[in-house]
Parts: C-alpha cells; structure tokens; sequence
C-alpha cells in the first residue's frame, strides 16, 4: 500500500471516530486489539453456517476446547 497512503487512511479512521464522539457527545470507548479478528470470525462463523444449510446440512456449532 505504501507509507503515504497508510498515514492518510488511519489519519481518516481517527476523523471518523472523532466525527461519531462529538456528533453522539459520547465519551470514547476502546473496543480492544482484537475487535477486528473477532467481528471477522462471527462473520465468518455465519457465512459459512448458512452456506452448509442451503446446501441441506442440519449445522450446529459448539466451541473447541483448548
């Protein structure tokens, strides 16, 4: 991507937060590092659950355990 056109995107990312802060007149909230990876994951988890069903897979998640 490039050095320049990183500094403008996060440069916008933090104009839009501070746009939602004063706009809400709410205080701002972290949401943590890995927001991101899990919002990814739920959507994923989703994506691929209703793929698997239309498909006329009856599908049920449980969670590995570690």
């Amino acid at each position: 991507m490039g050095g320049k056109k990183a500094v403008i995107a996060i440069a916008r990312k933090m104009l839009v937060v501070c746009y939602h802060v004063l706009k809400k007149k709410s205080p701002y909230k972290e949401l943590g590092a890995d927001y991101v990876d899990k919002r990814a994951s739920e959507k994923r988890k989703k994506y691929y659950t209703k793929q698997l069903q239309r498909l006329g897979f009856d599908v049920s998640l449980t969670e590995k355990i570690a």
